[in-house]
C-alpha cells in the first residue's frame, strides 16, 4: 500500500534513521492504528482511472488479518470502487 498510503514513512523513521532491523511488530501496532494518509497525487490518479472507467486492483503486502483496518483506513482518505484489494 505504499503507493497509495504512507506506508512508507513508517520505513524512513523507524527503519532507516536507526541501526535496527525492520520490526514487523512496531509496523503491525501502526497498521493498526488506521491513521495512514492517502499520497495526494495517487489519489487523483485512483479517481482518474476510476472515473475512465479502469477496474482497480491494489497489492499489498499486508498480512490478510489486517484486511478490515486497511479497507477502512482506505476509505478514511478517499478511495472507494476499487475492483479487488489483495493481501498475503
Amino acid at each position: 500500500m505504499s503507493t497509495i498510503s504512507r506506508s512508507l514513512m513508517f520505513a524512513l523513521v523507524n527503519v532507516f534513521h536507526s541501526a535496527e532491523a525492520f520490526n514487523d511488530t512496531a509496523f503491525d501496532e501502526w497498521v493498526l492504528e488506521g491513521l495512514q494518509p492517502a499520497l495526494p497525487a495517487t489519489l487523483e490518479l485512483f479517481n482518474n482511472l476510476k472515473t475512465l472507467g479502469f477496474d482497480i486492483y491494489s497489492l499489498a503486502g499486508r498480512n490478510e488479518d489486517k484486511r478490515n483496518i486497511t479497507v477502512e483506513n482506505l476509505k478514511r482518505v478517499g478511495y472507494s470502487g476499487w475492483t479487488d484489494l489483495l493481501l498475503r
